[in-house]
């Protein structure tokens, strides 16, 4: 004899991006009207910002230009921020590190990509260096530099933690060229 099962779907209306530098995570719901009378459905509007953090020291930086892309479209944006693309956005974090808010929809988890922007423009490129080590937790945490097109436009830095440069973004489009510088004695210090 078979039983008969009854399942109750719950829906929690959240999303959550796995970051150690989110900063919030809200639900603005809207019940849109219908001539039918009937209740639509719920759409959701749901802001999320991040803190953008020193690749070597790991602390918020304020006043920071930045790019942030999302695996989901963005339906909206906070004052101060320029959308690039659907899911892409340019802007520069406030006093606390913090960027500006993004607003998506739906529920569920999301991927993301924040970088610290150099330059402007809708054209640009950031690079992720490979180790060989047998160690896939081996972080290579390299001295770079970024040049453009453009005579001494030029940027210099250190991979994150994710083993990236920053975002070079240029006017134009233009063949980002990268080197990896040799460490000083300071860098080292510096890396620690």
């Amino acid at each position: 004899m078979m039983k008969k099962v009854t399942i109750k779907i719950v829906t929690i209306s959240a999303a959550f991006f796995l970051f150690s530098g989110i900063v919030g995570c809200a639900v603005d719901t809207e019940k849109k009207n219908q001539s039918q009378g009937q209740e639509s459905p719920i759409a959701e509007k749901i802001p999320v910002s991040f803190v953008l953090r020193d690749p070597i020291n790991e602390k918020p930086l304020p006043h920071t230009r930045y790019r942030l892309s999302l695996s989901r479209e963005i339906v909206g944006i906070s004052n101060g921020m320029e959308l690039i693309s659907k899911n892409t956005v340019h802007g520069i974090t406030d006093n606390a590190g913090n960027t500006g808010a993004v607003y998506v929809t739906g529920v569920g988890g999301g991927n993301f990509d924040l970088l610290i922007r150099h330059g402007d423009g809708k054209y640009g490129t950031a690079f992720k260096l490979g180790s060989r080590s047998a160690n896939p937790n081996a972080r290579l945490r390299a001295k770079y530099e970024l040049r453009g097109c453009v005579p001494g436009d030029t940027y210099r830095g250190y991979t994150d933690r994710n083993d990236r440069t920053v975002y070079f973004a240029t006017a134009e489009p233009c063949q980002v060229k990268m080197s990896v510088l040799p460490l000083q004695e300071e860098d080292l210090l510096r890396l620690k």
